[in-house]
């Protein structure tokens, strides 16, 4: 529910101001970290699209859609999966919350995934941010999935980047569990889809408060 009203509070916060429109690239877990009882069901995450099947993942998105840039997205989001894993599918996860919240307050927000590479340095961030035309760049660092008994629980530690001020604003470890909660974050309870899905929202969710914390990284 906490989720739900901080989104709530996203929304006053954007209605106060008036903001350019945000440009966000999720960089994939650079370390995922899987219990060993957690390896086995992870693998039907495991998946390689042939040429083909992302032709038609594209042609599939982008039949009803006129808007060049989001069929820009569309492309990379399923290049982004044609090797599929446990880590890309969390990304996808975290880039799709953020995207669908942000196309409720923007017409012409841009938001990739991306394999993560490491960076380093703010001036890696610089380069990354010109090279793919963002303003924002969500950096996954590790992702940690454990088992104790039959309760499944986790980390997600993330470091977001502005470009208006040419810093990281946030580094953050978010704990997350396998409940469900429902609506929206509705999950089978207990099971490693729902600590993903989790994981992802919570996630997200907190990149987004940060976000919209502070006039100054938007203007």
């Amino acid at each position: 529910m906490k989720y739900l009203l901080v989104l709530l509070l996203i929304t006053q916060s954007l209605i106060a101001q008036d903001v350019k429109p945000p440009g966000v690239l999720v960089l994939n877990p650079i370390v995922f970290d899987l219990d060993e009882t957690l390896i086995s069901p992870s693998k039907k995450y495991k998946a390689t699209l042939t040429d083909e099947q992302v032709a038609d993942c594209i042609k599939n998105k982008n039949s009803n859609e006129e808007r060049e840039f989001v069929k820009k997205m569309y492309e990379i989001e399923c290049e982004f999966g044609r090797n599929s894993n446990i880590s890309v599918v969390f990304t996808t996860y975290v880039y799709g919350w953020i995207t669908f919240k942000l196309s409720n307050y923007f017409d012409d927000a841009i938001t990739y995934p991306k394999i993560n590479s490491g960076i380093d340095s703010i001036q890696e961030y610089r380069k990354i941010a010109e090279e793919q035309g963002v303003n924002w760049i969500v950096n996954i660092k590790s992702v940690k999935f454990n088992r104790a008994s039959e309760v499944l629980s986790g980390t997600v530690e993330y470091e977001l980047w502005n470009k208006n001020v040419d810093q990281i604003v946030e580094v953050k470890t978010v704990e997350v569990d396998s409940r469900n909660r429902g609506m929206e974050m509705s999950c089978e309870d207990g099971k490693l889809d729902c600590l993903i899905t989790n994981g992802a929202i919570f996630t997200a969710t907190d990149v987004l408060k940060t976000m919209f914390s502070k006039e100054e990284y938007w203007r």
